[in-house]
């Protein structure tokens, strides 16, 4: 049987996004921007994860809009707004609601 703290977290957990950057993984509280320029990841204008090697984006979840300098993208969930990519390749497995651009790169769905 499950413990109550468990049940409750699973609970909490449904409205949250989760943002996987190559050994970076960040939890969002839904209907956040999220921002990666250069090495940093921003989400909702802080600063919540840096990489030495640039970034792979995989999203589980939603967020209000998602805007990439340069990596490679997954989106797995939703995005309820725009998705821009200036530099790398797109899988799209779930639903953007908004605008879709892509400067360099691919994009498969």
């Amino acid at each position: 049987m499950r413990s109550l703290k468990k049940i409750v977290s699973s609970f909490l957990n449904k409205n949250k996004s989760i943002v996987s950057c190559s050994s970076s993984i960040v939890n969002c509280v839904g209907g956040e921007n999220v921002v990666i320029c250069g090495n940093t990841m921003y989400v909702d204008g802080k600063v919540v994860a840096r990489s030495a090697t640039g970034f792979n984006i995989t999203l589980n979840g939603s967020v209000n809009t998602l805007d990439v300098d340069a990596g490679n993208v997954t989106v797995n969930n939703d995005v309820k707004g725009d998705l821009i990519v200036d530099k790398g390749n797109v899988k799209i497995k779930g639903d953007v609601h908004g605008n879709v651009r892509i400067q360099k790169g691919n994009l498969s769905m």
